[in-house]
């Protein structure tokens, strides 16, 4: 039987909105900035300063801008983003597959703001782009040092919904990535954390405890964004609350603010369960 989310506050400490505002801010006033003179261009500038890659981001854009031909520039932070030293040599899309994916794309952002207004209004302050590539075995991804650009792989068969639930689950990543910028959710560094793995509830397999971590916090964002479509979750459950028992066993590695934010979690799944 599938639950429903409807009597729950529907999302995790991690997106609330309010939270997020608040590192965003919490960011530009470390960079000098005023945090009601909020530009985009000034946020990503002070990003800039502060990661490995450098790129702009225009001001006037009501949505991300979509990076479907890479530039030379860009072309160095999608091979950071996908982890590999060469492309592949069918990695970008025909010009056909881009007018497909433009088109999908957009619309699957139109559904994330007519769905989850608020969150769509910081989602559009935290990123800055999505850049387009392909990689065999891959959806897309994020990495911490590159805060504010989506990687994405769409396949032939991603409908409209699936692309916005893997933009979601990206930008997930992007605002767990600058909590732990400006909070500090790991402590430790990520080979210190090797030997403490979890079960991933998104892969089902013992991974680096950082990565759980991140996996918890975007299945539970992906079973709210589902539940607003109308679409079934409910192979999402299970997984989850293994993942998140696991990381609250294993949670001296953790701050006490991302301790903190795993209890939230697992405080929203067991009302979950009491009101099925």
């Amino acid at each position: 039987m599938i639950k429903s989310t409807a009597n729950i506050s529907p999302f995790s400490d991690v997106m609330f909105v309010e939270n997020i505002q608040k590192n965003i801010d919490l960011l530009m006033e470390h960079m000098g900035h005023q945090k009601s003179d909020y530009k985009r261009r000034d946020f990503f500038s002070s990003l800039n300063k502060l990661q490995k890659d450098e790129y702009s981001i225009d001001d006037f854009r009501e949505y991300p801008k979509l990076i479907t031909q890479p530039q030379e520039n860009e072309l160095l932070t999608l091979k950071h983003l996908m982890t590999v030293d060469e492309l592949q040599k069918d990695w970008m899309y025909s010009n056909e597959e881009l007018k497909i994916i433009e088109s999908k794309t957009i619309r699957a952002l139109k559904i994330i703001e007519e769905q989850l207004p608020e969150l769509y209004s910081v989602f559009n302050r935290l990123v800055g782009a999505l850049i387009f590539g392909k990689r065999g075995g891959f959806h897309g991804g994020s990495i911490s040092d590159v805060i504010g650009i989506i990687w994405l792989a769409p396949k032939d068969d991603w409908g409209v919904n699936t692309y916005a639930e893997h933009i979601f689950h990206e930008f997930t990543h992007q605002v767990l990535f600058l909590d732990d910028m400006i909070n500090c959710i790991f402590p430790k560094s990520v080979p210190d954390m090797i030997d403490d793995k979890v079960v991933s509830s998104i892969l089902h397999i013992n991974r680096g405890y950082d990565k759980s971590y991140h996996s918890a916090f975007v299945s539970y964002s992906i079973i709210q964004l589902r539940e607003k479509l109308g679409l079934d979750w409910d192979e999402l459950w299970e997984p989850l609350k293994t993942t998140v028992s696991g990381l609250i066993e294993k949670g001296d590695v953790l701050s006490q603010h991302g301790y903190n934010q795993v209890l939230d979690l697992n405080n929203r799944i067991i009302e979950m369960d009491e009101v099925a």
